[in-house]
């Protein structure tokens, strides 16, 4: 029979854990929007794997959040040995839901096509509060944003800006 401390501590640890797959699933929401809605019907093209998930749902009509989903396994399971099972298993589960809300929820709203700037415009603020409310919780939405942070650990010197352009 558990205690009662032991009873609170899982409560605690189980409202814990669905706080932080709300704030992933609103980032998400955001990221997804953002991307589907606006970037992708704008015909841009983002760098990282987004990026690339886009482009080849323009040559292959595979769903950008399956394509996104699909380059992320690898990338997830070499950095699991750098990163830990704790911040993978998280940034796993966000990963999941921005495939699940970029190929089910975006379709089913209305996808901007006027002016490419507003575009621009609209798909950064998205893009970026969605990030923010992901990154800011803990997670990552995968990518290159691990592998930099895998090469990060590795070489500790080098500062996440430079990373991130090289």
């Amino acid at each position: 029979m558990k205690s009662k401390l032991q009873e609170a501590f899982t409560r605690k640890k189980l409202k814990s854990y669905f706080r932080d797959l709300i704030y992933d699933i609103v980032g998400s929401i955001f990221f997804g929007i953002g991307i589907y809605n606006f970037v992708s019907a704008a015909d841009f093209a983002p760098g990282g794997v987004t990026g690339l998930a886009i482009i080849m749902n323009h040559y292959t009509d595979l769903p950008i959040g399956l394509a996104t989903f699909l380059i992320n396994i690898p990338i997830i399971a070499i950095s699991f040995t750098t990163l830990g099972k704790k911040f993978l298993g998280r940034t796993f589960m966000t990963v999941l839901a921005n495939t699940l809300i970029i190929d089910l929820v975006c379709p089913l709203l209305p996808v901007y096509r006027g002016e490419r700037l507003l575009a621009a415009i609209f798909a950064g603020a998205l893009v970026g509060i969605g990030l923010a409310i992901i990154y800011h919780n803990g997670s990552s939405t995968g990518g290159s944003d691990l592998i930099i942070m895998s090469i990060r650990r590795k070489r500790p010197h080098m500062s996440l800006g430079q990373l991130t352009l090289t």
